[in-house]
């Protein structure tokens, strides 16, 4: 069986394989609770949780300047978009819609025909875990 790859696109049908992420693809959890969740005076947190979002840190180092546009249209503006991951919260790969909160894009060089760049960004699952 071939090697499952990190994969995002605007839509599922529009997916495509970029050069991998860099090996520390941080991935967190954020859980949301009800309002009246918090501490009593004795200190003991009562806690009513909501539900739970995926969150992933990715970032790519010397990306052509073509490989960096493609992403870039991708995860700008906060738009939907989907991502095929290993989802450690899963145990498996998943093929999911995420978005992008923030992004940081550093210019390595800019001569000509030899443009590369860095970039890094954020991802939130649109839907709750299971």
């Amino acid at each position: 069986m071939a090697q499952n790859k990190f994969k995002l696109g605007k839509t599922k049908s529009t997916m495509f394989t970029p050069p991998q992420p860099l090996g520390d693809m941080a991935n967190e959890g954020e859980t949301t609770y009800t309002s009246d969740s918090g501490r009593v005076k004795s200190g003991v947190a009562v806690v009513k949780p909501m539900f739970t979002v995926e969150q992933y840190s990715l970032a790519f180092e010397n990306l052509t300047k073509t490989e960096h546009h493609k992403i870039m249209n991708v995860i700008k503006n906060g738009n939907k978009l989907w991502m095929h991951y290993y989802s450690t919260s899963e145990g498996n790969w998943q093929t999911k819609q995420f978005y992008c909160g923030k992004y940081s894009s550093g210019i390595i060089t800019l001569k000509d025909g030899e443009e590369r760049f860095n970039l890094s960004f954020n991802v939130e699952g649109v839907k709750p875990l299971d």
